[in-house]
């Protein structure tokens, strides 16, 4: 008999998707020991439970000691494909409990809210705008036209303004799409 990496065995849990596996996926999800298994949890948990997992990851995206359990529950949230998960998600980068690329992974695959984005593009925050500029990366990486369309001619010249400003922070090569 062999063993099994514990973050494999949670990604495994959620596959057969039986709630029984549910809470080793939630103490996964605040296992800070391994990481691996956390950023795998909040996914795991959805499968098992569906819908009725989003309260412990809200409150795990909320208190979770470690980023790794509050991103976890982020791609949780985001499996669960709530459009209302996604201001949850969008306060916890703004506050910088998990990180701005991850969230902007996660509200990319959520039913999107244009006047939102447009808002956080036009933001005096950075991390607001460049929140808002990864959403826009990821948009024209998978060529998503209808959510860009969305944005309009407003979203191109905030996307533009973010651009020129220095103070938001962005890979050259994003800079560059």
């Amino acid at each position: 008999r062999g063993t099994v990496d514990f973050a494999l065995g949670v990604e495994l849990l959620g596959c057969v998707g039986h709630p029984s596996g549910y809470g080793t996926a939630l103490r996964a999800l605040t296992d800070e020991e391994r990481p691996a298994a956390a950023s795998v949890a909040g996914v795991a948990m959805v499968r098992m439970l569906g819908a009725d997992a989003a309260s412990d990851l809200l409150v795990a995206l909320g208190r979770a000691e470690g980023r790794t359990g509050r991103e976890g529950a982020a791609l949780g949230l985001a499996e669960l494909g709530e459009r209302a998960h996604a201001e949850f998600v969008i306060e916890a980068a703004r506050n910088g409990t998990i990180g701005a690329r991850l969230a902007a992974r996660c509200v990319a695959r959520l039913p999107f809210d244009a006047p939102r984005w447009l808002a956080l593009l036009e933001k005096e925050s950075a991390s607001d705008r460049r929140l808002a500029t990864e959403v826009v990366y990821l948009l024209v990486r998978r060529t998503d036209q209808a959510r860009l369309d969305a944005l309009g001619e407003a979203g191109r010249a905030a996307v533009r303004r973010c651009l020129d400003d220095a103070a938001v922070y962005m890979r050259s090569e994003k800079r560059e799409v």
